[in-house]
């Protein structure tokens, strides 16, 4: 049996471009096409559908929010991103939610087959581009684990309380410590964060996630 799939993008042209390429192989079947995220999540409970394409940037709800809804309805159908966006928040996101692969637009009919075929079996298939971006963003987030680390629990209890809103006089009273001991520590802070301000420094340990 041919593993059916669905394509999600607002792009008319790239829509018929990727259903193009799907049916290249006899292994596949294009099922469906949706314009848009609210169309498909209101039908997907009942689609006949192994495999979703599924863009990130849609009118409406992101793909990174179909996808997520989506899961939570029908875990077992595998969602691979084919976005021309290479953000690795955006990336991590999309993973995060549920997605089990990450291809760029401009890949070839054969790699988007491979990559179907491949999600489809268990695999998390990911462009040679996507793939390094997340290898980066690994490498900088366990540099930034080591560093958040490497805080002094007194450290960590004044940044924490800087994160909360929290300005330095009232840091040191409920630390019961001097208000030039708090800004001691946070220039040690910023020194073994690698940052330069309490914004960066907050952003650092409480790193935010855009979808």
């Amino acid at each position: 049996m041919p593993i059916k799939v669905a394509i999600v993008e607002d792009n008319i042209q790239i829509c018929e471009g990727l259903k193009l390429m799907v049916e290249s192989s006899d292994e596949l079947f294009c099922r469906y096409t949706f314009n848009d995220a609210e169309t498909f999540n209101n039908k997907f409970k009942h689609l006949d559908v192994d495999v979703v394409l599924m863009d990130i940037k849609l009118p409406g709800h992101s793909g990174i929010e179909c996808v997520e809804k989506s899961k939570k309805i029908r875990p077992e159908v595998q969602f691979l991103m084919c976005t021309d966006l290479e953000d690795p928040e955006k990336i991590f996101s999309a993973l995060r939610v549920g997605a089990t692969g990450y291809m760029i637009k401009n890949t070839t009919s054969d790699k988007l087959v491979e990559a179907i075929k491949e999600i489809h079996g268990g695999g998390s298939p990911m462009s040679p581009q996507i793939a390094r971006k997340v290898t980066e963003a690994f490498t900088v987030d366990l540099e930034n684990s080591a560093q958040v680390i490497s805080l002094t629990k007194r450290e960590r209890e004044i940044i924490d309380l800087l994160a909360a809103g929290y300005p330095y006089k009232e840091v040191a009273d409920k630390l019961k410590i001097s208000i030039e001991t708090v800004r001691t520590r946070v220039r040690d802070i910023y020194t073994k964060l690698h940052v330069h301000n309490k914004t960066e420094a907050i952003n650092k340990i409480y790193p935010r996630i855009k979808t």
